[in-house]
């Protein structure tokens, strides 16, 4: 095929070294077509058949062409004279061709989305690009509301979909040309579709809204892989273009898999027992899901509720291999509520996916801010491939994390991931390529754990989420041990249940599935029973600390979980007192979130081996005979330690039973004698007098509680430790009944406390703006009739400004803090740690590494104020911060310059201590 020399001339990429080499756009729009097609080649059956779904087409072979050529089309908008203006040398051969290009040479800024270059007026070619294919697909036939919504979806290739604002600045012709333009983009448009094999058109009716989102993800990773130039070669000359696009095929099939990118093949060719998996024969959760899953039609909902250590973890593993096998699903995601139980999972699931004989190396990405810390996961990293021209000589491991995988944006393409749920909302919030996240997510397995941990808001954009997944092709499994019903009912409805839906009643602990819109629940037989005693404590921390040491004197391993950090580092001074003073050689351990990120890595690995699962003879050597923890909400969840006895400050009641769970779990040898050997937990802020906790200062326990939810668990447990002498749970059964008695039948309020209904009142106030505000920052939902108009509100990027990152990466979770690296300055200049700050010296990847490692997140309201105010920096401050701008590490990051470890900020004090972390006085 012959292209006008006109069509030849465009440009699409030039060298960043000197500006001579360059790459034809009829070139690089054939590469993406081919990266396309080989991706859609390594996809399952299942994927192939949505595609086919979307585009109305009858065979494959024409759903894949028109994909791949649609997809390579994407940058069509580079064929105006707004584009190759960017680039003189590049205009200038245009312009011999008889293409007029100088018109528009001026200085001037139009539009959102417009850059401004120096002598160059320029609208983004992702927008002429969308302009100018809804016009050439609707001459091939296409409906107005097909062809505009494809349009759409390959022209926001670069993050943001256009506003209808945005398309009228490019109806302008200095942007996008006369008609000899309009003639050349329509050559290129032909020659595209003719060498790819496109034949009849759709005539599909409309693009849906999961549509839209397979072809905006496909098309931004397959322009990420032929826009790399170690990929992808520049070919100033591309000759034959169906010889060259045969040949770019070939390439990109050598490539995809040496990325880390494999067919997305079942794990297992067919369905085997549950024991082969895993050490023990399936428990009654674990059956229960077999029989649920094993017979699979389409995708499905599944809520587990189950009490602590009845192996959720193993059941849902198990879950994905069988839905995979029925289904075709692509791979899995497990998304827990923090990066310390992320850290967790993730060594679970790389032993799990390691008992795989699978003919292809398996991808296993870690997806979240403190993957450097994580040494599973960077001992994997360099295992397989990536960028280079020694492509040929790299070998593929049976697991690894590729590294082209590891970027934020990419992290959820990887066919297996562990991370936090924040990753997985990133694909519904309203930011730049949300939609590759959100793919990345289509038709696979998604696990979200703990799922009751969140409030209204985090709670309001995992409904959007669950929402999504389901028009997306993928099943979902829940895992709770303390579900309140309500919120049972809200997820199901969201998996498509609708607002009328029935849900038939079963004792807990249960499964619940939804496939089809019709619903069933199972219940089984917990695999032990236990009783859970309660009593009553003071909240101050002396108090603590002395019945800490006394239960623990004689022996054993004792938990305090506190809510906040200046509490646990307030009992942990306590504690170290009397230890002190007593010499009992009892162990002491601080776990919090204020630590430099290295050390509370090295604390969290202390903890886990200390306290974590015993060998099968019930034994741990590393377990002290006598050991305190004292720790925040990060031991609350998912973390697999077991402790003979625990004190905890009141907290709503399921998260109560979710600190308890972390006694007993395992059968110890070196189990220490509390109560009978039944679990105990004592609850400081919990008393028999007619008189509440002061929520707020100095313990602040009603800025991160729910104060009705706090008070009704108070009122709840009083009430029964008055009825019972010697009161104590029986779990699992009492789980269920507690849980909904706190959050959903409002009980009784005694006449001594007078606020209740303001309180009430304020908290179902509170939970609306918190569903407000998650739907202000979400993408639409899949089934709103507007998803054809995109938002005129802007979005946002991590890379952007950093202080407005900040605050919209926190969006995931109400709540706002930055991120500080600590620096002490002294005669011999600035030190991070053991590493010295030269900013005379350039910053290395490993450096930047170095002094990442230390960085601590602060809340501090005045903190932050003080910090982003327009002067709140020093002159060294801001030198530091331009200085680390040069890495992605650092550069949202802010320096916290200490001097003898102390830093006073107005009336704040911090002071930088090894023993307690970043401590805050006012």
């Amino acid at each position: 095929m012959i292209l006008s020399e006109k069509a030849l001339s465009i440009w699409a990429k030039s060298s960043r070294k000197d500006g001579t080499v360059w790459h034809p756009l009829i070139a690089h729009m054939l590469d993406v077509s081919a990266c396309a097609e080989a991706i859609l080649e390594l996809e399952p059956e299942s994927t192939r058949q949505l595609y086919q779904k979307d585009w109305g087409f009858t065979s494959w072979q024409s759903t894949c062409a028109w994909l791949a050529a649609t997809i390579g089309l994407h940058d069509l908008g580079k064929c105006s004279p707004s584009f190759v203006n960017l680039w003189a040398l590049g205009a200038d051969r245009v312009e011999s061709t008889g293409l007029i290009v100088a018109g528009i040479r001026e200085r001037r800024i139009l539009g959102r989305g417009s850059k401004k270059y120096e002598g160059v007026a320029y609208v983004h070619h992702g927008y002429i690009s969308q302009h100018a294919l809804a016009t050439l697909f609707q001459g091939k036939g296409w409906s107005f509301d097909f062809a505009e919504k494809i349009a759409d979806a390959v022209g926001a290739h670069h993050g943001l979909r256009a506003t209808p604002r945005d398309i009228r600045y490019v109806e302008n012709s200095r942007f996008v040309g006369d008609h000899t333009w309009e003639e050349v983009r329509e050559e290129l448009f032909e020659a595209v579709l003719t060498v790819v094999g496109c034949d009849k058109p759709s005539l599909q009716d409309d693009l849906s809204a999961e549509g839209f989102i397979r072809l905006s993800g496909l098309t931004s990773f397959a322009d990420w892989i032929a826009s790399n130039e170690s990929f992808f070669s520049f070919h100033s000359e591309p000759g034959d273009l169906v010889q060259y696009y045969q040949e770019r095929l070939a390439r990109a099939r050598k490539i995809l898999p040496k990325m880390g990118w494999h067919p997305r093949s079942p794990l297992q060719e067919e369905q085997k027992p549950f024991s082969q998996w895993f050490e023990f024969p399936p428990r009654p959760l674990q059956q229960v899901m077999i029989e649920f899953t094993q017979q699979a039609s389409q995708p499905m909902l599944l809520v587990v509720e189950a009490p602590m250590g009845e192996g959720k973890t193993e059941a849902a593993f198990d879950g994905h291999l069988r839905l995979q096998h029925q289904l075709g699903h692509r791979g899995m995601y497990v998304a827990l509520p923090t990066q310390a139980t992320g850290n967790a999972m993730f060594k679970r699931t790389l032993e799990f996916l390691k008992r795989m004989s699978h003919q292809h190396g398996l991808d296993l990405q870690l997806a979240h801010g403190a993957t450097l810390l994580n040494q599973d996961f960077q001992n994997i990293l360099q295992s397989g491939i990536y960028e280079g021209e020694d492509l040929e000589t790299q070998h593929v491991a049976q697991v690894q994390a590729a590294s082209w995988f590891t970027h934020r944006k990419r992290a959820l393409l990887s066919a297996y991931g562990v991370g936090t749920v924040d990753q997985a909302l990133l694909g519904v919030l309203n930011t730049r390529h949300f939609f590759v996240r959100l793919w990345g997510l289509g038709n696979r397995t998604v696990v979200l754990d703990e799922v009751h941990a969140y409030d209204a808001y985090t709670s309001q954009l995992i409904f959007i989420l669950i929402e999504w997944l389901h028009a997306m092709g993928s099943s979902v499994i829940l895992m709770s041990a303390t579900l309140p019903p309500q919120l049972r009912k809200a997820l199901l409805r969201a998996y498509g249940g609708g607002s009328t839906m029935s849900l038939p009643e079963a004792p807990y602990p249960r499964i619940t599935q939804m496939q089809g819109g019709q619903v069933q629940v199972r219940s089984f037989e917990a695999s032990r029973q236990q009783k859970l005693c309660i009593k009553p404590l003071s909240t101050e921390p002396e108090a603590l600390a002395q019945h800490l040491i006394q239960l623990v004197k004689n022996g054993g391993c004792a938990a305090c979980l506190v809510n906040t950090v200046t509490r646990a580092q307030a009992v942990f001074q306590q504690l170290k007192s009397l230890e002190a003073e007593l010499n009992l050689g009892v162990d002491l351990e601080l776990f919090h979130a204020r630590f430099p990120a290295s050390d509370r890595s090295q604390r969290e690995a202390r903890v886990l081996r200390k306290f974590g699962k015993p060998n099968k003879e019930g034994e741990n050597p590393e377990r002290p005979l006598k050991s305190i923890v004292v720790a925040t909400q990060v031991i609350e969840q998912s973390l697999d330690l077991d402790f003979d006895v625990m004190v905890s400050d009141l907290a709503p009641i399921d998260l109560l039973l979710q600190r308890a769970g972390r006694m007993h779990r395992h059968a110890i040898s070196q189990r220490w004698d509390y109560q009978g050997k039944s679990p105990t937990l004592y609850i400081a802020g919990l008393s028999f007098e007619e008189n509440l906790p002061q929520w707020g200062a100095p313990l602040f326990w009603n800025a991160i509680y729910d104060e009705n939810v706090l008070q009704q668990t108070f009122l709840y447990l009083r009430e029964s430790l008055l009825n019972a002498e010697n009161f104590a749970f029986q779990l699992p059964e009492d789980i269920d009944k507690a849980v909904k008695d706190v959050y959903e039948n409002r009980l009784e309020i005694p006449e001594w406390i007078r606020n209740a209904d303001a309180v009430y009142g304020d908290s179902l106030g509170k939970q609306k703006a918190m569903r407000s505000q998650a739907e202000d920052v979400s993408i639409q939902h899949p089934f709103n009739a507007s998803w054809v108009n995109p938002p005129a509100r802007e979005k946002f990027d991590p890379e952007d400004d950093p202080l407005v990152a900040e605050a919209f990466m926190a969006k995931t979770r109400l709540g706002d803090a930055l991120t500080f690296i600590p620096i002490e300055q002294n005669e011999a200049g600035y030190w991070v740690g053991e590493y010295a700050l030269n900013l005379e010296v350039d910053l290395t990847t490993d450096m930047a590494k170095n002094f990442y490692l230390q960085h601590i997140k602060v809340s501090k309201k005045s903190v932050l104020t003080h910090y982003r105010q327009v002067k709140g920096l020093t002159d060294a401050e801001e030198q530091i911060r331009s200085y680390w701008q040069a890495s992605p590490l650092l550069r949202h990051c802010f320096p916290l310059i200490l001097h003898g470890g102390t830093l006073q900020i107005g009336k704040v004090k911090m002071l930088l201590s090894q023993e307690l972390g970043l401590v805050i006085h006012d």
